[in-house]
């Protein structure tokens, strides 16, 4: 039953839990079983015998009919019974016996067949069982012997030489399988992969790319490590010149090496630039046959070549600053001055142009990246002036084309500034004419576009502001009987609101009357949704939908032109300022603590900028900026909780009794 099953192990268990039956029993019924024609149940037998039945005879006997089969399990079977520390021999024996079964197996099968899948399957599995029973030699030999060399891969990963099964895969061209073991095989280094994946690169460059950009790289190597290695592989790819005799596959290869380094997402853009400036300077070197220079030593960068070069852009860096300064400063009197009254108007102007001014000193100073350039083409020029090759004009000629073809190949990451500072000492003018003009020529390209942008921009802003404009002056129509949105009274009656002022045995209209001539607020609002509201009522529903900032300087606007409030409005302000005032007690505690900018000092700065104008015009102003029933204010209030924090108790007295 277990036989049939194709359960060994649990056959041969069972036939140890019988009762006592000696070796000649199941030698006995081992040749009835054959007799039956039943040699499965044979080869059960006679394992179960054990020394009892003689081996090589049994062995023999089931190749010489030609039971593969049988054999197989009956050698499967002494091999799982045998001692590995008792008998080493006997179970090297088995197993070297087993894998030839297995290998002529596989050898036999018709490539491609269920058989064959089935036979390569079992071979695997045998490998991955009894791997430590094996000669790794004798073993290799006879994979390498019928040309498996896939199963050969998979036997010697199985046993712990994940290298060797790396190369082995290689070799022949399984790039697939590489990546596969490197994924998922934890005892692979990552001196490895640094050394097996720009190998695997050039063999299948689009899976490679695919597995460089991958997330389970970058938790085995690490951001730094991987940048280093994609550019390893970048620089050594682009550094070859192109092959005359396979210029089709050379040109596929420098294109994946490109879109590598422009599509790697952790591959900054100064590690780009960086990569490419030592492709430009490898190739300067190529052409002439001078020795690539030696950029990552110690001694270079301790070098007096990289002294002298930090000297050189520090004087570069301070020219350049003075000459964009002379520039603004022509910039501000020309552009920038107007003849405008708006004192707003030229306020916008003078920081535009202190925008302008700073964005140009921004990176105006003497980077790692700036020496490294100038230090890396120093040196390769130096080291390629004193090559024989030098001084031929042909020589210097192709070399300075090659080179520069590098400019358009790059995407502008190696400039020709960088290129023209690599080529000897001994180039000639005539000879980098052509290029230097292109470079000039694609630079008043790029200056006309910058010219183009800077006048559409210029167009929508004067667009925006004359829309702006008639914003502010647009007359909104209203009925007579137009109701406020609050309260429902007419928004030209006095609001229910200021019911505490008749309640006075004052006359609310003349009250109010007299309150706009002393530059109060206007008596109604209405915004270009529709909405009209009075300005106690507009107030009432503005002031929980506002920010800190704008509230605060609303709370502030409001006591300075001391509007006339109904008592219920004007308590609820002096709640907010309360609130408010507490607030920004905590924010100046917590910005001494942790030496921060406090949170209001952007809104004390636009308060400034608002000073030119009156009280009232900014209080107005900030309450104007968008309807409080269909503006930003309603739809941010989405998030705001239902119940407060002072609603806490009432919110515990609703809690059922034993609930979490």
């Amino acid at each position: 039953e277990n036989l049939c099953k194709n359960s060994v192990r649990d056959a041969v268990r069972a036939c140890a839990m019988e009762e006592e039956v000696d070796g000649a029993t199941h030698l006995r019924r081992a040749e009835d079983a054959l007799r039956a024609g039943d040699p499965m149940s044979a080869a059960a037998h006679y394992a179960a015998a054990g020394d009892a039945a003689p081996f090589e005879a049994t062995a023999l006997g089931f190749l010489d009919k030609g039971q593969d089969d049988a054999l197989a399990l009956y050698l499967r079977s002494r091999l799982d019974a045998a001692d590995p520390t008792r008998e080493p021999e006997t179970v090297t024996k088995l197993a070297a016996w087993l894998v030839d079964l297995h290998v002529s197996r596989v050898c036999g099968a018709e490539s491609g067949t269920v058989a064959a899948q089935k036979a390569t399957k079992d071979l695997r599995l045998f490998f991955a069982a009894h791997w430590s029973s094996l000669d790794l030699v004798a073993t290799r030999n006879l994979l390498e012997e019928y040309r498996l060399f896939d199963d050969l891969a998979h036997f010697l990963e199985t046993a712990g030489a994940v290298r060797e099964s790396v190369d082995l895969r290689l070799t022949i061209g399984d790039v697939a399988g590489v990546l596969r073991t490197l994924r998922q095989n934890n005892k692979v280094s990552p001196e490895d992969i640094e050394q097996v994946l720009p190998c695997a690169f050039r063999t299948d460059p689009i899976e490679t790319s695919f597995f460089l950009r991958s997330r389970t790289l970058v938790a085995k190597l690490g951001g730094e490590h991987l940048v280093s290695l994609v550019s390893k592989i970048a620089i050594g790819i682009l550094s070859e010149p192109l092959d005359s005799d396979n210029d089709d596959e050379s040109v596929k290869l420098r294109k994946a090496a490109v879109a590598l380094l422009q599509q790697a997402e952790y591959v900054t853009a100064a590690a780009r630039r960086k990569a490419w400036r030592r492709v430009a300077s490898n190739a300067v070197c190529f052409g002439f046959g001078a020795a690539f220079v030696d950029f990552e030593s110690e001694s270079f960068r301790d070098s007096e070549l990289v002294r002298s070069a930090e000297q050189a852009e520090q004087v570069r860096v301070r020219e350049d600053a003075e000459l964009d300064a002379k520039m603004l400063a022509e910039m501000k009197c020309t552009i920038f001055e107007t003849n405008s009254d708006d004192e707003h108007d030229a306020d916008s102007r003078g920081d535009l142009a202190n925008a302008f001014q700073a964005l140009a000193f921004e990176n105006k100073n003497v980077t790692d990246e700036r020496v490294a350039s100038a230090a890396l083409s120093a040196a390769t020029s130096h080291a390629v002036s004193g090559a024989l090759s030098a001084s031929d004009k042909t020589t210097r000629a192709k070399v300075a084309e090659s080179t520069f073809r590098l400019v358009n190949e790059s995407g502008g990451d190696v400039t020709t500034e960088f290129v023209l500072r690599c080529l000897p000492d001994t180039v000639t003018v005539d000879e980098v004419r052509d290029a230097t003009l292109a470079e000039l020529a694609r630079h008043a390209s790029r200056a006309s576009e910058c010219q183009d942008e800077t006048t559409q921009s210029t167009h929508r802003y004067e667009a925006l502001l004359n829309e702006i404009l008639e914003k502010d002056n647009e007359e909104v129509k209203m009925r007579w009987n137009e109701p406020c949105c609050v309260c429902g009274e007419h928004v030209n009656a006095v609001p229910t609101s200021y019911a505490s002022f008749a309640a006075a045995g004052k006359d609310v209209g003349a009250t109010l009357s007299q309150k706009s001539k002393a530059n109060t607020l206007s008596p109604m609002y209405a915004f270009p949704c529709g909405m009209a509201f009075h300005n106690s009522c507009l107030l009432e529903q503005a002031l929980p939908m506002m920010s800190r900032a704008t509230r605060s300087r609303v709370l502030d606007l409001l006591a300075i032109t001391r509007a006339p409030l109904p008592k219920a409005l004007r308590a609820r302000c002096k709640e907010y300022a309360r609130v408010e005032k507490n607030a920004q007690a905590k924010d100046a505690e917590s910005a001494a603590s942790d030496s921060k900018i406090p949170p209001h000092a952007s809104a004390s700065k636009r308060s400034k900028k608002q000073s030119s104008k009156s009280p009232v015009t900014q209080l107005e102003d900030l309450l104007c900026e968008e309807c409080p029933f269909c503006g930003l204010g309603t739809i941010n209030m989405i998030d705001t909780p239902f119940i407060g924090d002072d609603e806490q108790e009432e919110v515990e007295s609703w809690r059922i009794a034993g609930s979490p």
